[in-house]
Protein backbone atom coordinates (compact mmCIF):
# COMPACT_ATOMS: atom_id res chain seq x y z
CA UNK A 1 0.00 0.00 0.00
CA UNK A 2 2.78 2.40 0.90
CA UNK A 3 4.60 1.81 -2.40
CA UNK A 4 1.38 2.58 -4.32
CA UNK A 5 1.11 5.88 -2.49
CA UNK A 6 4.68 6.85 -3.43
CA UNK A 7 4.08 5.75 -7.02
CA UNK A 8 1.01 7.98 -7.10
CA UNK A 9 3.09 10.92 -5.82
CA UNK A 10 5.77 10.35 -8.45
CA UNK A 11 3.29 10.00 -11.32
CA UNK A 12 1.20 12.91 -10.06
CA UNK A 13 4.25 15.17 -10.22
CA UNK A 14 4.78 14.24 -13.87
CA UNK A 15 1.32 15.38 -14.98
CA UNK A 16 0.63 18.94 -16.15
CA UNK A 17 -0.93 21.16 -13.49
CA UNK A 18 -4.23 21.33 -15.40
CA UNK A 19 -4.49 17.54 -15.18
CA UNK A 20 -4.07 17.56 -11.39
CA UNK A 21 -7.44 18.50 -9.89
CA UNK A 22 -6.15 17.13 -6.57
CA UNK A 23 -4.24 20.40 -6.14
CA UNK A 24 -7.62 22.00 -5.41
CA UNK A 25 -9.15 21.60 -1.97
CA UNK A 26 -11.65 20.28 -1.40
CA UNK A 27 -10.96 17.94 -4.30
CA UNK A 28 -13.58 18.58 -7.00
CA UNK A 29 -15.86 15.77 -8.10
CA UNK A 30 -15.52 17.06 -11.64
CA UNK A 31 -13.52 19.64 -13.54
CA UNK A 32 -14.81 21.20 -16.74
CA UNK A 33 -12.48 23.61 -18.47
CA UNK A 34 -13.80 26.36 -20.69
CA UNK A 35 -12.44 29.30 -22.59
CA UNK A 36 -12.60 31.92 -19.82
CA UNK A 37 -9.41 33.32 -18.32
CA UNK A 38 -8.77 35.32 -15.19
CA UNK A 39 -5.39 36.55 -14.07
CA UNK A 40 -4.75 37.60 -10.49
CA UNK A 41 -2.63 40.71 -10.01
CA UNK A 42 -2.54 43.85 -7.87
CA UNK A 43 -5.81 45.09 -9.45
CA UNK A 44 -7.78 42.01 -8.37
CA UNK A 45 -10.35 42.59 -5.65
CA UNK A 46 -12.86 40.51 -3.70
CA UNK A 47 -16.61 41.07 -3.55
CA UNK A 48 -18.99 39.21 -1.25
CA UNK A 49 -22.28 39.09 -3.12
CA UNK A 50 -24.10 36.61 -0.89
CA UNK A 51 -24.12 35.71 2.80
CA UNK A 52 -21.23 37.08 4.85
CA UNK A 53 -20.07 36.34 8.37
CA UNK A 54 -16.82 36.66 10.38
CA UNK A 55 -15.72 33.12 9.46
CA UNK A 56 -15.94 33.92 5.72
CA UNK A 57 -14.21 37.26 6.20
CA UNK A 58 -11.30 35.59 8.05
CA UNK A 59 -11.01 32.98 5.26
CA UNK A 60 -10.90 35.75 2.65
CA UNK A 61 -8.20 37.61 4.62
CA UNK A 62 -6.08 34.43 4.81
CA UNK A 63 -6.58 33.75 1.10
CA UNK A 64 -5.63 37.30 0.11
CA UNK A 65 -2.47 37.13 2.24
CA UNK A 66 -1.46 33.80 0.64
CA UNK A 67 -2.23 35.01 -2.88
CA UNK A 68 -0.28 38.20 -2.29
CA UNK A 69 2.79 36.21 -1.25
CA UNK A 70 2.35 33.76 -4.11
CA UNK A 71 2.16 36.40 -6.86
CA UNK A 72 4.67 38.69 -5.09
CA UNK A 73 2.33 41.67 -5.45
CA UNK A 74 0.22 43.47 -2.88
CA UNK A 75 -3.51 42.82 -3.07
CA UNK A 76 -6.20 45.10 -1.73
CA UNK A 77 -7.51 43.84 1.60
CA UNK A 78 -10.79 45.73 1.19
CA UNK A 79 -13.85 43.67 0.36
CA UNK A 80 -16.85 45.17 -1.40
CA UNK A 81 -20.45 44.06 -1.81
CA UNK A 82 -20.48 44.81 -5.57
CA UNK A 83 -18.66 42.64 -8.12
CA UNK A 84 -16.68 44.12 -11.01
CA UNK A 85 -15.01 42.39 -13.97
CA UNK A 86 -11.66 42.53 -12.08
CA UNK A 87 -13.04 41.07 -8.86
CA UNK A 88 -13.62 37.58 -7.60
CA UNK A 89 -17.26 37.49 -6.51
CA UNK A 90 -17.88 35.16 -3.59
CA UNK A 91 -21.52 34.11 -3.44
CA UNK A 92 -22.22 32.05 -0.31
CA UNK A 93 -25.79 30.80 0.16
CA UNK A 94 -25.71 30.74 3.96
CA UNK A 95 -23.64 30.17 7.09
CA UNK A 96 -21.62 27.03 7.64
CA UNK A 97 -21.85 24.79 10.67
CA UNK A 98 -20.87 26.36 14.00
CA UNK A 99 -18.16 23.73 14.36
CA UNK A 100 -16.96 22.46 11.01
CA UNK A 101 -17.63 18.74 10.72
CA UNK A 102 -17.81 15.91 8.26
CA UNK A 103 -21.34 16.93 7.22
CA UNK A 104 -20.20 20.43 6.18
CA UNK A 105 -21.22 21.25 2.61
CA UNK A 106 -17.96 22.04 0.79
CA UNK A 107 -19.45 22.01 -2.71
CA UNK A 108 -18.36 24.90 -4.89
CA UNK A 109 -18.44 26.15 -8.46
CA UNK A 110 -15.84 28.48 -9.94
CA UNK A 111 -17.07 30.28 -13.05
CA UNK A 112 -14.78 32.47 -15.15
CA UNK A 113 -16.36 34.60 -17.84
CA UNK A 114 -16.12 37.90 -19.67
CA UNK A 115 -18.14 39.65 -16.93
CA UNK A 116 -15.94 38.39 -14.08
CA UNK A 117 -15.18 35.44 -11.85
CA UNK A 118 -17.64 33.94 -9.37
CA UNK A 119 -17.03 31.41 -6.62
CA UNK A 120 -20.30 29.86 -5.43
Amino acid sequence: MRSRFFAFLLLGGALPVAAQPASLLPVPTSVRTGTGRFSIDSTTSIAITGHSDPRLERAIARTLARLSRRIAQPLSRSVSRTATPRSIAIDVAGPGMLVQGIDENERYTLTVGADGTTLQ
